[in-house]
């Protein structure tokens, strides 16, 4: 477990000290962070000395609330020193130890997962530029129609159905919207808050910060993809909430909760760095999206203040499983002598949980991958690159709502719907090729698989 508040260099009755405002120092990176040096009363910023790793920083500073804040950039990846020295109206010396990581990570999270593929073209970010799926940040503004829909911003004067909005501070502004998107740790991210283009400033910003956490349970070799506007949530931002999503945060992509914490902790680095301290975070989200928050809240405390999950369920795969073997013998059993109050109790659940979590998650802890299998029937054309339709379950036999989408021109997403559709989960499905190929990844391409 790790305690994410920020560090400060020296004892509590010191004049003079350092503290990290943006994450805890011994955790910083991308080479900047937000520092506040504590100074006596009456204290010029000419009296002040800072100096990372020997190098004058103190102009990076401005006076906040009787103390100095300041991004101070530059840092080397590993150790720095940040030394700050006080002429008047006493003397005093400090020093903070930090140490950084690069912004494609990872910090606590261990070596990185490859092969790995990039998504940011799908994204719309364009081509990575590293081999670790990085991309130029960008900012796209969209703007509230009076017809209750979001359209992009168009360039000169506002349009005619600009709609407005009153902020829990009361406020009522142009509700006009900044996304911000970029790469954090090889993740996508998209940040939205209200904003004045021309004054290039956030009006409508209560100060508090909504997190949404995607749901589902898998694991993909790949950086996942989210567009600018799946960040446009009317809900928070029409209050005045700054709005974060981000690939990892999507349990289906990497049900990792080490990295989801640590991808959490670097974004909110950023946030802090860009933004300004949030007066608190909430996350928001259900099913995959909830065991997000309930577990970075027990491995990560002081990153999320408030937890909003819905359609909570343990977090171990053993109870799944065990809802498949007991889905499997209900079905062999006289339900008469095994009745639903029975069941609930061997379960340890309402009636129902037991059977959307064998229908949802059992076909894929048990796939086969045998060919010839018959998986999906009657797939129809939704559109121009999605069908819907049915999918067979092999560990029950039983036969759900299917859609099926291709992503890109050898890959389909494949999903099962239960529970009305309202509740889906599902996979990424690949090609195979009839001979070896080459493995294309990120870094290149590697040596031909044997047959």
């Amino acid at each position: 477990m790790f305690l994410f508040a920020a560090g400060i260099a020296s004892g509590k009755d010191d004049p003079l000290k350092i503290k990290t405002l943006s994450s805890r120092p011994d955790f910083v990176s991308g080479g900047d962070a937000l520092i506040e040096v504590s100074v006596p009363p009456n204290t010029q910023l000419s009296d002040l000395s800072v100096q990372l790793n020997g190098v004058d920083v103190t102009r990076q500073l401005s006076a906040h609330q009787g103390g100095f804040r300041g991004l101070i950039g530059g840092m080397k990846v590993g150790k720095n020193e940040l030394i700050a020295k006080l002429s008047a109206p006493m003397r005093a010396n400090t020093k903070l130890n930090i140490v950084n990581y690069p912004i494609t990570g990872p910090i606590l999270s261990g070596p990185h997962l490859t092969p790995y593929e990039c998504r940011t073209v799908e994204s719309g970010l364009g081509q990575p530029t590293d081999s670790n799926c990085s991309a130029k940040s960008q900012l796209d503004y969209f703007y509230k129609s009076t017809d209750g829909t979001f359209k992009p911003l168009p360039a000169g004067a506002r349009p005619a159905d600009l709609a407005s909005t009153t902020t829990n501070d009361g406020d009522v502004i142009a509700y006009i919207v900044r996304v911000e998107s970029g790469t954090i740790n090889r993740t996508i991210y998209r940040i939205a808050v209200i904003a004045d283009p021309a004054a290039g400033d956030l009006p409508g910003w209560n100060h508090k910060l909504v997190v949404s956490f995607g749901g589902g349970a898998g694991t993909q070799y790949n950086q996942g993809t989210n567009q600018s506007k799946d960040a446009l949530n009317d809900l928070y931002l029409s209050r005045g909430f700054a709005h974060m999503i981000a690939t990892e945060l999507v349990n289906q992509l990497h049900g990792n909760a080490v990295l989801q914490g640590e991808t959490l902790m670097m974004l909110k680095e950023h946030f802090i760095e860009h933004y300004g301290i949030p007066k608190w975070t909430v996350g928001n989200g259900g099913s995959g999206g909830a065991i997000q928050q309930l577990l970075i809240a027990e491995l990560y405390p002081g990153l999320l203040d408030g937890l909003q999950p819905s359609l909570s369920f343990p977090d171990s795969s053993l109870h799944t499983a065990d809802c498949g073997l007991l889905q499997n013998l209900w079905r062999k059993v006289d339900a008469t002598v095994w009745t639903d109050a029975k069941k609930a109790a061997v379960e340890g659940y309402i009636k129902g949980t037991c059977g959307a979590w064998e229908r949802s998650f059992v076909p894929v802890l048990t796939a086969t991958n045998a060919k010839g299998e018959t998986v999906l029937i009657n797939m129809k054309p939704k559109g121009a690159s999605d069908w819907t339709g049915t999918i067979v379950s092999r560990a029950s036999g039983n036969t759900y709502y299917a859609k099926m989408a291709i992503k890109q021109s050898n890959t389909l997403r494949v999903e099962a719907c239960t529970v009305g559709r309202f509740f889906c989960s599902g996979n990424d499905w690949s090609r195979i090729a009839t001979t070896p190929q080459a493995l294309i990844t990120s870094r290149g391409i590697a040596a031909q698989p044997p047959s």
